[in-house]
């Protein structure tokens, strides 16, 4: 599960979508975050099931699912831009 703190729309550039930052709770991630503009239907506070996974061109994303009331869409893909451990801060 992931918790997200954060969300912030890229100014003046509509193609990239939206800055998220989000944190799992065991073991605490911190995330930072580069998703599409599907992420504008995220909420800052609200858990969302969340995986790691490796994209077709071999990026590092992490799938954010439960985001839509659509059965018909899987998730969010967001590419993982940084993330840590509280172990690091």
């Amino acid at each position: 599960m992931i918790s997200i703190t954060s969300l912030e729309r890229y100014e003046n550039d509509n193609s990239k979508g939206y800055k998220v930052e989000g944190k799992t709770s065991e073991p605490p991630v911190y995330y930072k975050l580069e998703c599409g503009m599907n992420a504008s239907d995220l909420e800052v506070g609200r858990r969302y099931k969340a995986t790691e996974a490796v994209s077709s061109d071999e990026t590092k994303i992490l799938v954010i699912f439960d985001v839509h009331s659509d059965p018909k869409e899987i998730g969010i893909n967001c590419d993982i831009e940084s993330e840590r451990t509280a172990a690091r801060e």
